[in-house]
């Protein structure tokens, strides 16, 4: 598409600033994931405190 850069949150000094505009490759989702939000969610690695 132009006008679109993917760029890897994972990459970025400091992702809390730039939100996502877009998802995308949602064609074919895992059918767990619309339950996501149910699972248990960690600070940190679970047992490394």
């Amino acid at each position: 598409m132009p006008g679109l850069a993917d760029i890897q949150t994972g990459t970025l000094d400091s992702p809390e600033g730039d939100a996502p505009g877009a998802q995308i490759m949602c064609k074919e989702p895992l059918a767990w994931l619309d339950r996501i939000d149910a699972l248990p969610a960690f600070a940190t690695y679970p047992g490394m405190g």
